[in-house]
């Protein structure tokens, strides 16, 4: 028992180190490498829950060790996306009263005064769609300004900035959670599924992407269930203000209060309302912001599962790659199979399982699945008895492997590798779920 202290506090520092050694030193090309520390750092997470779990240390410990693996990160620049330097870009153009929508990066630089200044020279190497509109809402922009203005306009400063800012939205993501689970009579030790996971703290903390403030407006909308559906409509047009995927939930939050007829106006109303005025930035180049979300949906492909298999077969017969046709396609099948699960099952299963299991069709049917999409169904898992989403947050990593060359090759046995151990586990759950008549 002597030993246990020390044997807790090598376990936290290992964690601690192989997230910092992902953060500071491994670059993206290293795929070995890269693939080898989410592995660790895995292996790490899941001794820690377990010993969480036995009730060893008070659970305070484990929500510091998941503070300190994000603070680790405070200074790293991002090292397996190059998202953040859009964030900054738009946030520049904001605060140079330009708006984001209206030029493409390529034209900006262009643009004589405005192109030629320093913070956005640096920048513009960085980003991976120079010729797109922004697509990124204008919530997402207010923070992406309020990172460059409090960073004083210095690249460096300002990613740190915008760190901070999405370190403050994961505490209080992180309370949430304990709340929720809370109130639903949950064990609280299951946030920490979602507080240790090193896929969240790499995607969040280290490559800045939003899919954890997005996580929060979701469950703001889950909290106000039965209780204030006007603040609820509040939170989730919050959530499709950072982006626009919690739309697939709408039919399901809207459907659970059919017969609560004011309840679904106030939602609706406070929805619509804070919805228009968040993206009033939006409407005079509304052309714009829809030109490049279209492009987005038909040009681009990774990592996906059923995208993959359509379009296969369908180059039997065609001599090219039928990505517009096909990503549109599947995307309005996707809509109609989520609206049939949320008539179908919004009675039988809880909200929190339906939120995850649409989110899981949402991702099957598109034709991109970076590894940071995963975030919100793997956040909503933690208050069911979903354990593929765990799973999935560890096989998603080896979509980094498809990084080793230039350009970007993308390996079939990994695509099946991961999607044939995650349905596979799906399937148990689903089992699982049928088993202990959650299902009626």
């Amino acid at each position: 028992m002597s030993k246990l202290p020390l044997f807790f506090n090598a376990l936290s520092f290992s964690f601690l180190v192989v997230i910092g050694v992902m953060g500071y030193l491994i670059p993206r090309e290293n795929a070995f490498w890269l693939l080898t520390a989410f592995a660790i750092s895995f292996g790490l997470f899941w001794i820690l829950f377990r010993l969480a779990s036995s009730g060893s240390y008070p659970l305070w410990y484990f929500f510091a060790i998941a503070f300190l693996a994000r603070l680790v990160l405070l200074f790293a620049w991002p090292s397996l996306s190059e998202d953040f330097a859009r964030f900054l870009w738009d946030g520049f153009l904001v605060l140079k009263g330009v708006s984001p929508y209206k030029y493409t990066p390529s034209e900006v630089m262009a643009h004589g005064t405005l192109g030629a200044d320093k913070f956005l020279v640096d920048l513009f190497p960085r980003l991976n769609s120079p010729d797109y509109f922004s697509v990124y809402p204008p919530l997402n922009q207010v923070v992406f300004s309020l990172a460059v203005f409090t960073g004083t306009y210095d690249l460096f400063y300002s990613l740190v900035s915008l760190r901070i800012l999405l370190l403050v939205a994961e505490i209080a993501t992180l309370l949430l959670i304990w709340k929720l689970l809370l109130v639903n009579g949950l064990p609280p030790v299951n946030s920490l599924l979602y507080a240790l996971n090193p896929l969240v703290i790499i995607e969040v903390s280290g490559n800045l992407h939003f899919e954890g403030m997005m996580l929060l407006c979701i469950l703001g909308v889950l909290a106000c269930v039965n209780k204030n559906a006007f603040l609820g409509g509040a939170w989730f047009a919050a959530a499709v203000s950072v982006k626009l995927t919690p739309l697939i939930l709408l039919p399901n939050f809207l459907i659970r209060n059919y017969y609560r007829h004011e309840q679904v106006f106030a939602f609706t109303v406070a929805f619509v309302v804070i919805l228009f005025v968040c993206n009033l930035a939006v409407f005079p180049y509304l052309e714009n912001f829809l030109a490049s979300v279209h492009l987005y949906y038909g040009k681009f492909e990774f990592n996906a599962s059923l995208y993959y298999i359509v379009r296969n077969v369908s180059m039997i017969w065609m001599d090219y790659n039928p990505i517009q046709y096909i990503a549109p396609f599947l995307s309005m099948i996707a809509a109609a199979v989520i609206l049939f699960f949320s008539f179908r099952f919004h009675n039988r299963l809880d909200i929190f399982y339906l939120s995850v299991f649409i989110y899981i069709v949402y991702l099957t049917f598109q034709a991109v699945v970076h590894p940071w999409y995963i975030l919100v169904p793997l956040g909503l898992s933690v208050f069911t008895k979903i354990r593929a989403m765990q799973v999935w947050s560890f096989m998603i990593s080896l979509s980094y492997l498809n990084y080793r060359s230039t350009p970007v090759s993308e390996s079939s046995w990994i695509l099946i590798l991961q999607y044939l151990i995650v349905f596979t586990f799906l399937a148990r759950d689903w089992q699982n779920l049928n088993r202990a008549q959650t299902i009626q």
